[in-house]
């Protein structure tokens, strides 16, 4: 008896709904994936931007209040007079930000014996604005326009930035600074740290 090679309609369909099956299963799996991926990726660019924010913070926060030894005893004189306004670091916020969002301190940048309010300034400072992290332009307040945008709103969000005397009459601030996505809905990023600066007191 002759045997017919070949499959039956049924055997067909089946065949083409198990194949379907798998193919449907492979692309959810690959879009789980691609979209897993993409959230790592987004989280590790928050950590990222968040640990170059705090060495920057901390670099830059640490040398508030430093004026270089100098051998003009009159400028050095004036200058000790103008710690207690220029040097020091001091906290307050813009008007529609938190309290506690941005600080202003000043250091001797060029090493030459005296804090300049002259071009360029060595008065500088940080603050939380429209979702920013900024920094201090020609010595501005704490109130005025003009500052420079150092992270980029179209990527990241800078949803909290808090700046508080560790205990008071000790030269050291607890810095808190919460980073959010702005492509990735719930992504965060927090830390929150310790910068000494031993030339300078809170006023």
């Amino acid at each position: 008896m002759l045997r017919r090679n070949g499959f039956t309609l049924v055997e067909l369909m089946l065949s083409v709904a198990i194949g379907a099956a798998f193919l449907t299963s492979a692309i959810t799996f690959m879009l789980t994936l691609g979209h897993s991926m993409y959230q790592i990726q987004q989280q590790l660019t928050l950590e990222s931007e968040l640990r170059l924010l705090t060495q920057t913070l901390t670099l830059q926060l640490s040398r508030a209040g430093y004026v270089a030894s100098s051998h003009d005893t009159s400028t050095l004189v004036n200058q000790l007079a103008l710690n207690g306004t220029l040097a020091n670091i001091h906290v307050g916020h813009h008007p529609n930000a938190p309290q506690h969002s941005c600080v202003l301190f000043a250091y001797d940048k060029n090493k030459d014996g005296a804090i300049s309010l002259a071009s360029p300034s060595e008065h500088f400072g940080f603050r939380l604005n429209n979702k920013a992290l900024e920094f201090r332009v020609a010595g501005k307040s704490c109130e005025a326009s003009g500052w420079h945008d150092i992270t980029d709103t179209r990527k990241t969000y800078v949803s909290a930035f808090e700046i508080k005397p560790k205990q008071a009459g000790q030269p050291a601030w607890v810095v808190t600074l919460t980073l959010q996505s702005a492509q990735q809905a719930g992504l965060t990023s927090s830390r929150t740290f310790l910068i000494s600066a031993t030339n300078a007191h809170p006023f």
